[in-house]
């Protein structure tokens, strides 16, 4: 008995060994793509952005000389101030600073003013703003993180939806094989029983015959041209004479994934919210309405007033002082005194600076105005990410049900018609049956083990789908 060439395809897709396993295209697909390349590139610059924070926000080191400036007439002369300073963000804004003035003309050289001091928030928001910037800092890396973990998730999707679409081909090739083969035992009977090729019948049956087979070359080459595209996608070399051959022949069997078993506190979008709001409060708390800091030092040499003589003249001072600043009405005021250590020959040396901004007043109000608008808007976030767990739930429920009733169905008709393939061989060799029912049976089996790899490709894309719904920080660890 000569077979159809259909069931030798189908033998080649099915029965042969794929020339390339499913796990080496898999891992071609991730190798080969550039939007899992961009992500990795993310998540080294975020760890680069970390670490940058993390400096930036902790001990600050400054030295600088000041502008030098000097001459090479009259002898030469030279002059310049270096100053230093050592801050500390994370213990209420601690500082240490320490600036000189050098000057030197004619050979002798002159140090005045030079000055050692500290000084400290009593009440400010830098320590809040310093661990705000750390969390920002540590939430933008780990999203990095999540994207690129959700990245090879949402590629995989991707393969085997493509992988999907190539079984889809190959089952659309199949049904239009099984209409020409009965088209064509047709078109044979009518010539046997004499018909006119003039006849309306007979062109009618020919116009069917040559339709299955332009039906079935639009097919072969759609499933050549898609597994073209595939290998390549893949990173593979496509020099197979027959597109079946390339493609795998098993699925691997994996267990559904019940929405039930995450956190619904997890579910990506509601832990999005619920992180805005909380980092937004954060910033809303650390905007205090006033700072207050104070200093303290010691001037070697200062700038003072002699009681003698009533000029500016040289000598040690301890400086003491303090800064306020009242951000809801822009009003920014300072004071310091330095009191000399001989202080029975010169008067004490006062400061005082205020500064407004009326603009600042009437801006206040409004931005007051706006976080609370923010942290409406973040609260209803925050519901509605809650409200859309919900729908996912139901929608992904409903999916998995219809994905375990289609492979309990494809099963089963899967069964009968294998079964009934082996009896109708048995019928068609006795005569009982025509080939086109044993034909039929054939394609029949040969359907649903197509069905049966689809609902497989399906179930892993489902809990993929399922998967990336939700945060998965423990996979990062």
């Amino acid at each position: 008995m000569k077979r159809f060439c259909v069931f030798l395809i189908l033998a080649a897709f099915f029965d042969l060994h794929a020339q390339e396993s499913l796990e080496k295209l898999l891992l071609g697909y991730f190798q080969n793509s550039l939007a899992l390349q961009e992500l990795s590139g993310k998540v080294d610059k975020a760890i680069l952005n970390s670490k940058s924070t993390s400096i930036s926000n902790g001990m600050n080191i400054s030295l600088s000389t000041g502008s030098i400036a000097f001459s090479f007439g009259n002898g030469g002369s030279f002059n310049f101030s270096p100053n230093a300073s050592l801050g500390i963000p994370a213990a209420q804004n601690l500082r240490f600073t320490a600036s000189s003035n050098v000057s030197a003309r004619n050979g002798e050289s002159e140090i005045k003013n030079t000055s050692l001091g500290v000084s400290v928030d009593i009440y400010s928001s830098v320590r809040e703003e310093r661990e705000i910037a750390l969390l920002k800092s540590e939430r933008a890396l780990l999203e990095a993180r999540r994207d690129l973990q959700n990245g090879f998730v949402n590629m995989e999707s991707e393969f085997y939806t493509k992988l999907k679409n190539l079984f889809e081909i190959a089952s659309k090739i199949i049904t239009a094989q099984k209409s020409l083969y009965e088209h064509r035992l047709e078109f044979d009977e009518l010539r046997v029983q004499g018909y006119s090729a003039a006849s309306s019948k007979y062109r009618l049956k020919q116009m069917e015959v040559a339709s299955d087979e332009h039906d079935v070359e639009i097919y072969r080459h759609e499933l050549e041209r898609e597994t073209k595209i595939f290998a390549q996608e893949c990173g593979m070399k496509y020099d197979f004479s027959d597109a079946m051959e390339f493609l795998p022949t098993k699925i691997p069997e994996v267990a559904a994934a019940d929405i039930l078993n995450f956190d619904e506190e997890n579910f990506a979008e509601t832990e999005s919210a619920v992180w805005t709001n909380k980092i937004n409060s954060k910033i809303r708390a650390a905007d205090k309405a006033f700072s207050l800091s104070v200093n303290a030092g010691y001037t070697f040499a200062n700038t003072v007033n002699s009681f003698m003589t009533n000029a500016m003249e040289y000598g040690d001072t301890i400086d003491i002082g303090s800064s306020l600043s009242w951000q809801k009405t822009g009003l920014q005021a300072s004071a310091g005194v330095s009191f000399p250590t001989d202080f029975g020959n010169f008067h004490p040396l006062y400061k005082l600076s205020f500064s407004f901004l009326p603009n600042q007043f009437r801006l206040a109000d409004i931005q007051k105005k706006i976080e609370k608008v923010d942290e409406t808007l973040e609260l209803v976030a925050i519901e509605s990410a809650r409200k859309n767990y919900e729908t996912a739930l139901v929608a992904q429920q409903s999916s998995l049900e219809e994905l375990q009733w289609a492979a309990r169905t494809n099963a089963e008709s899967f069964e009968t018609y294998s079964q009934l393939e082996s009896d109708t061989a048995s019928w068609y060799q006795r005569g009982i049956i025509t080939e086109s029912e044993y034909r039929s049976a054939q394609v029949n089996k040969e359907n649903y083990r197509i069905k049966i790899l689809i609902n497989a490709l399906d179930l892993i894309i489902y809990n993929n789908k399922t998967a990336t719904l939700f945060t998965r920080d423990e996979e990062l660890k």
